[in-house]
């Protein structure tokens, strides 16, 4: 749900969202805050804040490759798995069913791995820089389709 800011309106809030997407300066790691990552883009002051899933060491293959993709879809507004853009008007992004980035399909993932860790047997953080290339490993929509066919 999109959520507009004290004295802004929702054109105020869509415009910035759109200038957050666009925004094509280096991303800061600012803080952990959790399970998550605080990144800072742009100008100071003013610029864009992301708070986007932290990386752990313990996390299994598929479900780094999924966070990894999710991270970069919510910093450039689009899903690099399934094609999903960000809606303006609603700030959220409608995944494919079967797209392991959206959340009908990641939350029970990391719901998992964290049931089967524990609080304390995480590993290390991982930093990573969430606009780097996503590991090759990551099926696009197509390429999962090709092999559903083949099956």
């Amino acid at each position: 749900m999109l959520t507009s800011a004290p004295g802004h309106n929702r054109a105020d809030t869509i415009a910035t969202v759109a200038r957050c997407l666009d925004d094509d300066g280096p991303l800061v790691l600012l803080a952990r805050d959790g399970n998550d990552d605080l990144y800072h883009r742009g100008p100071v002051p003013g610029g864009s804040i992301y708070l986007i899933p932290g990386l752990w060491s313990t996390m299994p293959p598929d479900l780094l490759r999924a966070l990894r993709a999710r991270r970069r879809a919510d910093i450039t507004g689009r899903c690099d798995a399934c094609g999903a853009a960000l809606t303006l008007s609603t700030g959220q992004m409608a995944h494919e069913s079967d797209c392991n980035v959206g959340n009908d399909r990641l939350r029970p993932m990391l719901s998992a791995w964290l049931r089967r860790v524990g609080r304390y047997a995480r590993g290390r953080r991982l930093t990573e820089d969430p606009l780097d290339p996503i590991d090759q490993a990551t099926p696009t929509r197509q390429e999962r389709r090709d092999v559903q066919q083949e099956s």
